[in-house]
């Protein structure tokens, strides 16, 4: 069962509710479904007549220019023209009289039969008429006005073609067509039935044509786009009947009403309806803005039935908590009472029916109950001396309380007498179990037997401290006890026990000491005569470690010296170093000196040859020119000479040069090589300083430890004559401590022991012994120390 029906108020509550609200939800939901099938009835028709009146105020309109057509096509100036006989002015002129009575027509034309172009008016037409169904209908002899297809014009306007015959006594002479303007003919219809609110548009008109295009529409963007999306609005259209049906359109729940574009009356011999009778106009309302009423009817009706129900729920709910509520306050105090909660009280109630009789008895059982808790609590408290009256024969509980009452007061007497005689020293007074019955006499004996058995180990516990008191540690508690007794008897037998063992330990520990205190005092007397040997060997090794200080101090001092001349000389050979190495740069910017003269030497010699080559080449000229230039040949030869010696000089100061080159080479390797060896004195000069540097850090080390040495040996020498002084008293506290140990064996002798440590005392010195004065340590007589001859320290030349 569900937790929200574990009442009876809730139960009544649901039940009267259910009673209340099935009904009525029935009935609700019902009303619902019908007013919604109504106003879709309702507003369908309304759409489908909406659709016809558009349908057949297209119809007229397209009848109409039908008519204006044939009137046109019969008029003088057109027929004469379709025979070849007018002329184009005229021609012209009619057409253009044509479009303005009409309103409509943006475009006439006049064709021959051969589809050539006689006349026309508004826009140029230049697609061919030839092999076109409205020319070839329009030539067709007693055929009614074709209407074309809706069309898009080269300039942007939507039209619909009309085509018919000019005809003249001769018969069919040409073709005369319209172009309507069909946005104009649909703008006003549509706007008549469409609807439109803050939201968007609730209701759409479209003309249809007989594919399901959309060819009128107040959204240009929807023109020739397909909009028949559902079967059953395509099968409803293509029964050509006005109707209206519930269907998707164009993606969204649609109510449609639509009716075909058809003609009106006998007209079919004039025009035989726009797209032969196959279009359509179709009106599109959503289902929200269809059923907007049928849900506000709906929404009044839920207010409707929910305020039914409040008040419903709000009657069931008193109604069911009147009825509810004694039963409820019954229960809640049989709950209380079954936990033994007498605090609660319940109202009386009026009337005569079973809710009043049970309340009657709730509250009679609970004034019952509460006397029985008050007789209880008196007895809790110890007042046996409470009545308590039955209430009927049949009260069983009355009367075994009574008898409950009587003998606690029974057995409390007994327990009484018990206590007063155990207060007043009497351990031997029993109570009288024979009184009583069962586990009361149980208890009694019970009590009976606790006395007894912590009499016996308490009595037993005493004889043992009383011999215990007279110094008979051999006493013990022999008793078989359990529990807290048995603790009470080992905790006394180990009290004993180990009182025994404590002063069998002192006897034995006296003896050992005093023995020992003997060994301490013959140990102490050889520990101050070495005490003193040691010192005197101390004061000679301290004389012997001050000589050894001097002669490391001044060999530290020498290191020092020494160091301070091999910083010096490594100095030295780094300055020395430093000058070779600035001697090798002179000698290398000499060399390219060499090397650059070398390079000038050998311009020149190249300069020699060309200067000879040009000679010969003047002197082979001179020669072509004859006597013209012997002169000029005379100066070539001079200048062949002068060439001739330049390149010998050139030569022979190039092979100086060169010699001076290869010495200057060598002096630079001879150079490199001292720069070297320079350098490697250097670094041999730099380690030496370091390894006497390392020399001179440890002779001084050596120097400190020398010191710190020395320190310690005064430090052990005054240490070791404070031994000898105190390894002296140590013997005079030795004999003193024997006669201690002496005195408190005599102490330990007068108790009785299960166990002697020791059959006799162990004496090592007398009672009283003076205390002999501690002697004074010889001190060995201190040493010149033995100075070593120090050499002069060695000092560089």
């Amino acid at each position: 069962m569900p937790t929200f029906l574990n009442s009876i108020s809730r139960k009544l509550q649901a039940a009267l509710l259910t009673a209340a609200l099935v009904p009525m939800a029935l009935s609700l939901t019902l009303a619902v479904s019908k007013s919604r099938s109504m106003v879709a009835e309702q507003v369908g028709a309304a759409r489908a007549d909406g659709a016809q009146q558009v349908a057949r105020y297209l119809d007229r309109m397209l009848y109409e220019r039908a008519l204006e057509l044939k009137a046109g096509a019969a008029t003088g100036e057109i027929v004469a023209a379709a025979m070849g006989f007018g002329d184009s002015a005229s021609t012209k002129t009619a057409l253009d009289a044509f479009r303005s009575r009409s309103g409509l027509v943006h475009a006439a034309r006049v064709y021959s039969l051969s589809g050539a172009l006689i006349a026309e008016s508004g826009e140029h037409e230049t697609t061919p008429a030839v092999g076109t169904d409205w020319f070839t209908n329009a030539k067709t002899t007693n055929a009614p006005a074709f209407v074309g297809p809706v069309q898009r014009t080269a300039g942007g306007q939507l039209t619909v073609r009309i085509a018919d015959a000019v005809e003249s006594a001769a018969g069919v002479s040409g073709v005369m067509v319209a172009e309507v303007d069909w946005q104009a003919i649909t703008a006003a219809a549509l706007q008549a039935v469409e609807r439109t609110s803050d939201a968007g548009t609730t209701v759409a008109a479209f003309v249809l044509d007989a594919d399901g295009k959309i060819v009128a529409a107040s959204d240009p963007t929807l023109i020739f786009s397909s909009a028949i999306d559902d079967e059953a609005l395509r099968d409803g259209i293509a029964t050509h009947e006005s109707g209206s049906i519930v269907a998707k359109f164009r993606g969204v729940n649609t109510l449609a009403g639509f009716s075909p574009i058809v003609t009106q009356g006998n007209n079919e011999a004039i025009y035989t309806g726009f797209g032969d009778g196959k279009a359509s106009v179709l009106i599109a309302e959503s289902t929200r803005s269809a059923f907007a009423a049928a849900s506000s009817m709906t929404t009044l009706l839920m207010i409707v039935a929910l305020l039914v129900a409040i008040v419903v729920g709000a009657v069931a709910t008193s109604i069911a908590r009147k009825m509810a509520r004694p039963i409820s306050d019954a229960a809640d105090l049989a709950e209380r009472l079954a936990v033994g909660d007498t605090r609660q009280d319940i109202a009386p109630l009026e009337g005569q029916d079973e809710t009043v009789r049970m309340n009657a008895a709730l509250r009679n059982l609970l004034v019952y109950l509460r006397g029985l808790t008050a007789a209880s609590e008196q007895v809790a408290r110890g007042n046996m001396h409470i009545t308590v009256d039955p209430k009927s024969e049949h009260d069983s509980l009355s009367r075994a309380f009574a008898t409950v009452v009587r003998v606690n007061a029974d057995l409390t007497q007994e327990l009484g007498l018990i206590t007063e005689q155990a207060a007043a020293g009497h351990l031997d007074a029993r109570a009288d179990a024979s009184r009583f019955q069962g586990d009361f006499r149980t208890i009694i004996t019970g009590v009976n037997d606790t006395l007894d058995a912590i009499i016996a180990p308490i009595t037993e516990a005493s004889a043992v401290l009383e011999r215990l008191a007279q110094r008979d540690l051999t006493a013990r508690v022999i008793g078989n006890y359990q529990g807290d007794h048995a603790r009470i008897k080992d905790v006394v037998n180990m009290a004993a026990e180990n009182l025994d063992h404590a002063l069998a330990a002192v006897a034995s520990t006296s003896e050992q000491v005093a023995t020992a205190s003997g060994q301490i005092g013959s140990g102490s007397e050889v520990l101050a005569s070495r005490a003193s040997q040691q010192a005197a060997a101390l004061e000679e090794v301290s004389a012997s470690l001050n000589d050894f200080a001097n002669v490391t101090r001044q060999t530290a001092t020498n290191a020092e010296e020494v160091r301070a001349l091999a910083g010096k000389a490594q100095g030295s050979a780094a300055n020395g170093a430093a000058s070779m190495h600035r001697l090798s740069e002179a000698i290398g910017r000499i060399k390219a000196s060499s090397d650059a003269t070398a390079k000038i030497v050998k311009t020149i010699d190249e300069l020699a040859f060309q200067t000879n080559l040009l000679a010969l080449n003047a002197a082979v000229e001179a020669a072509r020119a004859g006597d013209a230039g012997k002169g000029f040949a005379v100066v070539a030869e001079e200048v062949r000479n002068l060439a001739i010696r330049s390149a010998d000089a050139a030569r022979n100061t190039s092979n100086l040069i060169e010699e001076s080159v290869q010495n200057a080479d060598g002096g630079v390797r001879i150079n490199a090589e001292v720069t070297q060896q320079l350098s490697e004195i250097n670094d041999r000069v730099g380690k030496v300083g370091e390894v006497i540097a390392v020399i001179a850090d440890a002779a001084a080390q050596q120097r400190l430890g020398v010191e710190q040495i020395n320190g310690a040996i005064d430090r052990m020498n005054a240490t070791t004559q404070e031994v000898a002084a105190n390894s002296e008293e140590s013997a005079s506290a030795a004999v003193e401590m024997a006669s201690q140990a002496e005195q408190l064996s005599e102490l330990v002798a007068g108790f009785q022991l299960t166990e002697r440590r020791s059959s006799s005392r162990v004496s090592t010195a007398p009672k009283s012994v003076a205390r002999p004065p501690a002697r004074q340590v010889r001190r060995a007589p201190v040493r010149e120390p033995v100075r070593a001859p120090v050499s002069e320290p060695v000092r560089a030349h």
